[in-house]
């Protein structure tokens, strides 16, 4: 048997401490700011067949080169969700949601993605994903409540951001875009990396601009834009879509190579970038309008919209100040008790429930018997209060409640302690 020591998979973690406290804090508040702007939680499994993503992302990076996937023992091709809007929708469908609900149909998640990928500061294999979806017959006020509550989010905590903002047009616009790409792109073949060739003649093309390398060569900053093959009637929806964000007081960078890295965004895609940052995952939200993914698994003509983010990455990127706000937001007294007295155990494991049947963490500790020696396992364990009880406690009916972080102690009546 080997000795070697079993550790976590690379690019997964384990949360525990005050990475725990500042995920939950995360959590919590993105939540309760999901319910704020109506939106109903959904939960969908971990993995799926395996063609809900090759079919619906088959020109992305993250069908192509990052997802999991494994053949179970009926021969069925799974693979673990990449990302949520996906199953989302499929789920949408599956159990007619849209049938059942007024529109438009607003979803929220917070689960775990799978994608391989070279672990780096906000980008791992496993990552917690906020979204959310909006299902319906939208309009342009569905897209701006949509950045707003994006920046909401970030508002929340205390992020500085660029909105960045781009129109892909409808299908007919974009491939036409994609066509002209394709054989622009031909010509400096020799000048792309192996991986930009392998995205030649597919839509796969688009990713070429967003290319943290390729995007600084010259001829990649003169490739054909979007805004060369959309509607007159598309680029007067996005100049209206503009205006509304400035009547708004929200500042936005137009970057016509903003294409985001899955294949069904159409018209518009976002993303909120760290003010003055220039490393690569320094985008905290993304997102973007989608029609043909819903057309594919629904029949339906709708449009949604939807944006998403990283739990870690967020945390990544927090300031000192807002990490400390969240960790100790909040934060409830801790209560250590330990009894001093032989044969009173089972009177005190009942004070213990008793306790926590009144709302406060207490755990107790039936092997300190001694003061000292409670202190310092308490302070160990992060407690903030210890909870003694000796003889004089036991027949007055009483505790005495020693405050660690200031030393001072009092002792008060059991009754008036649970008022």
């Amino acid at each position: 048997m080997s000795n070697k020591q079993i550790t976590a998979v690379r690019g997964t973690t384990d949360w525990f401490d005050q990475a725990m406290i500042l995920f939950n804090a995360i959590s919590h508040k993105i939540i309760a700011l999901s319910d704020l702007y109506t939106f109903q939680r959904i939960k969908t499994p971990v993995f799926e067949h395996a063609e809900l993503f090759s079919r619906n992302l088959e020109h992305s990076d993250i069908v192509k080169k990052e997802l999991y996937q494994l053949i179970d023992r009926s021969e069925r091709k799974l693979a673990l969700r990449p990302e949520g809007t996906a199953s989302i929708i499929r789920a949408v469908n599956e159990h007619k949601l849209l049938d059942q609900n007024p529109w438009p149909l607003k979803l929220y998640y917070l689960e775990p993605m799978f994608r391989y990928e070279r672990p780096q500061k906000g980008r791992m294999r496993e990552f917690y994903q906020y979204g959310i979806e909006l299902v319906g017959e939208l309009d342009q006020l569905d897209y701006l409540q949509t950045i707003l509550f994006a920046k909401k989010i970030l508002d929340t905590f205390n992020f500085d951001c660029v909105l960045n903002i781009n129109w892909l047009g409808n299908f007919a616009s974009r491939k036409c875009w994609v066509e002209q790409l394709n054989q622009y792109f031909k010509q400096y073949q020799d000048q792309l990396s192996e991986l930009s060739v392998s995205r030649l003649d597919s839509y796969g093309v688009l990713r070429i601009l967003d290319d943290k390398n390729e995007s600084k060569k010259d001829f990649v900053r003169s490739a054909p834009t979007i805004d060369q093959f959309i509607s007159l009637e598309e680029q007067t929806q996005f100049k209206q879509l503009l205006e509304q964000l400035d009547q708004l007081g929200i500042k936005y960078k137009y970057n016509s190579s903003l294409v985001r890295g899955l294949d069904y965004y159409s018209e518009l895609v976002f993303e909120f970038i760290l003010a003055n940052n220039d490393q690569a995952q320094s985008t905290l939200i993304g997102g973007g309008c989608y029609q043909n993914l819903i057309a594919e698994l629904t029949n339906k003509p709708l449009k949604a919209i939807g944006f998403a983010l990283s739990i870690e990455r967020f945390i990544s990127y927090l300031d000192d100040k807002t990490k400390d706000s969240l960790i100790n937001q909040d934060q409830k007294p801790r209560y250590l008790l330990i009894n001093l007295v032989p044969n009173k155990e089972l009177a005190t494991l009942n004070l213990s429930q008793e306790l926590i049947n009144h709302n406060y963490q207490v755990y107790y500790q039936h092997k300190l018997n001694k003061v000292d020696k409670a202190i310092k396992y308490a302070l160990r364990a992060k407690f903030t209060h210890l909870i003694i009880m000796g003889n004089d406690e036991w027949s007055k009916q009483t505790m005495t409640i020693k405050d660690l972080s200031s030393q001072t102690q009092q002792t008060i009546k059991y009754k008036e302690f649970i008022k």
